[in-house]
């Protein structure tokens, strides 16, 4: 029997982000391809972390061919439905619309997993005609959020046809655990590309006031690509500036089994982020599979991750004090550390599986394909 076809429409490495390894385990997925032929149309413009948000000559070359392409395969396939991941904002928002408009021409139901945030203020700072262009992109399409929290990011858009709640997923690692330390530093991890609102100037601070503070248990790993030059040199000079290289060392960007390595080498996990647009870091997943303590910020569904706080520390972004003294206190506890971990790693196994996430997501394809 001839499987009914997805057009695919979303943003594929590189560069290498959150939204874009989803999409790549969605097209990937043994059992989503069990049922439909995913037909992708990679909708990515940057070149480089660095590039997303510019607009640069490559950006308008790259933008002409991705139409051209999507209007061959309207013409020359037959598309049960389109499942197109929307940039919420921006020019990255603008372009998607005119996929979506150009789709919605050819009578195809439309499915709109939004992956970011920050519509309703969009809407607030553009008023009626960006809240007008929203509602035409968003009427009678399906919409996918993350979790229940970031669906008051769409609270102010009408005319949808159904909303569902799919949340992000990672593959199991078999055996992964972390080491835990019984003598000698405790080792605290932040994996994140180097960009300056996920908070890594805020964690070297923190560092800084530990330190004051008299404690010398422990050290700070920093792992992730750099884009931000003025970024990356304050951030240098910080450490210069307060003698911190006997406590910190730079990993630089990481992958596979050396993501691994460091994971389980790790016993704290920090991601004190004020990201605009944070939703659903893949990276918390990440360590909370590794069974670590996990600190981080009351942004996008990060609360909801971490249970409000029940498997892992929750403080104020950019409220250094908070910061450390939370760091402080696991320091001081390695009873707690190990207990949120254990709670991390099993609330990973319960909900945030890519198992779970793909059965999800294709329950949704079915709901979408079944109704039109």
């Amino acid at each position: 029997m001839k499987r009914p076809k997805i057009l695919f429409a979303g943003q594929f490495a590189p560069p290498v982000h959150g939204v874009s390894v989803m999409n790549d385990y969605v097209l990937r997925s043994k059992l989503i391809a069990g049922k439909y032929e995913m037909v992708p149309l990679n909708l990515t413009t940057a070149r480089s972390i660095g590039d997303i948000g510019r607009t640069t000559p490559f950006k308008f070359f790259r933008l002409a061919g991705i139409f051209v392409l999507l209007l061959w395969k309207l013409l020359t396939q037959r598309f049960a439905a389109a499942y197109v991941t929307l940039s919420p904002v921006g020019p990255a928002f603008v372009k998607d619309s005119w996929v979506v408009m150009l789709i919605k021409r050819f009578n195809i139901p439309v499915m709109l997993h939004l992956h970011g945030k920050g519509i309703a203020n969009a809407i607030k700072e553009g008023g009626k005609n960006i809240l007008n262009r929203y509602k035409r992109v968003f009427h009678n399409a399906y919409v996918i959020s993350l979790s229940q929290s970031l669906q008051q990011d769409i609270a102010g858009i009408s005319g949808y046809n159904r909303l569902f709640t799919v949340p992000n997923g990672i593959p199991e690692t078999p055996g992964i655990a972390p080491t835990l330390t019984t003598e000698g530093p405790v080792t605290i991890l932040m994996l994140s590309n180097f960009v300056r609102t996920k908070g890594h100037l805020d964690l070297l601070k923190a560092t800084h006031i530990l330190l004051q503070k008299g404690y010398n248990n422990f050290r700070v790993v920093f792992a992730g690509a750099r884009s931000d030059a003025e970024f990356s040199r304050t951030f240098d000079e910080y450490i210069q500036q307060h003698d911190l290289h006997g406590v910190v060392s730079l990993a630089g960007p990481v992958y596979g089994e050396d993501k691994i390595r460091l994971l389980q080498e790790s016993e704290i996990f920090v991601l004190p982020t004020y990201y605009a647009n944070e939703c659903f870091p893949l990276v918390i997943l990440e360590a909370m599979q590794a069974g670590l303590a996990v600190v981080a910020t009351h942004e996008g569904a990060i609360p909801e991750m971490l249970e409000n706080g029940k498997c892992g520390v929750l403080v104020e972004a950019q409220q250094l004090a908070l910061l450390a003294g939370a760091l402080a206190e696991l320091l001081d506890n390695t009873d707690k550390r190990q207990e949120l971990g254990r709670l991390a790693a099993d609330r990973y196994k319960r909900h945030y599986t890519l198992a779970i996430f793909e059965q999800n997501l294709l329950q949704v394809f079915n709901q979408v394909i079944c109704a039109v």
